[in-house]
Formats: C-alpha cells, structure tokens, sequence
C-alpha cells in the first residue's frame, strides 16, 4: 500500500513538472498517444496499410497521405474497411490516427462500401474481390501469429 502510494505521488509530481512545461492538451495529447501505442495494433496496421498499397502498386506513403482520387481513394476505402471490420478500429481512430482526416470521409466511405452492387457493378466486383484478397493475408498473419 505504501508503495502505491508513492507511485501516485510520483505520478502527480511528474504531471505537475509537465503542466508547467506543456499546455493541458500537449500533455494530455501525449499521454493518449503513449497509450495508443503500448495497447495499439499497430503491427496489424502496419501490415493493412503495407498489403493494401501492394495490391494497388503505391507507396503506404501515398496511400496514407495523398488526396488523390481514382484508384488511391479506392485503396482508402479498401484500408478503412480492413481496418474497421477486420481489426475493430473506430472510424474516429481510423480517420484522427491513421490518416489524419476528418472523421466523416472515413464514414462516408464505409457507408459506400455497404451500398456496392457486385452482382451489377464491374468495379463493384473488382473491390469486392480486391477486399477479400487483402482480408484472407490478414487473416492468415493474425492467424500465425504475425
């Protein structure tokens, strides 16, 4: 118990030198982000990132920063459902962390992929396919322990 106590003081010493460094939302910035990475997945996302820019000949680089659309905007979109509905990752830490964009694009992107016609649509199909592909390499690197 004592020793507990002394953690927590240590603790509030140590936020106490920071506020007098930082602003409140630098320190709490940092602290959310030492916190996403310890308990992140950030190999897994890594590895979407690294599967789906392979799949479309681009650099994670581009894939991650670019604004392009075309082809780049459907390997977005391919990413952002890997993302969320392979690994469970909110739209917001898709969009805030991963991207850095609005929240809403990541969304509206889903929403798309929910509303593909593959049975009608070429380029439907051809993503489809696409995402399924992507899916089985991450599965199988979860599966085997990466």
């Amino acid at each position: 118990m004592v020793e507990n106590n002394k953690e927590i003081e240590t603790l509030l010493k140590n936020i106490q030198k920071g506020l007098k460094k930082y602003s409140v939302k630098d320190l709490n910035s940092a602290i959310v982000e030492i916190l996403q990475k310890n308990g992140s997945q950030q190999k897994e996302i890594d590895f979407v990132l690294k599967i789906v820019a392979q799949k479309y000949k681009i650099s994670v680089k581009t894939l991650v920063n670019s604004r392009a659309r075309g082809e780049i905007q459907e390997a977005r979109m391919l990413s952002y459902c890997l993302l969320h509905y392979t690994l469970g990752l909110s739209i917001r830490h898709i969009a805030k962390n991963i991207f850095h964009r609005w929240h809403n694009s990541v969304a509206s992107a889903l929403r798309h992929y929910k509303q593909i016609q593959p049975e009608k649509f070429r380029v439907d199909k051809e993503f489809e396919d696409n995402l399924k592909d992507c899916q089985t390499q991450l599965l199988n690197y979860l599966n085997n322990g990466q």
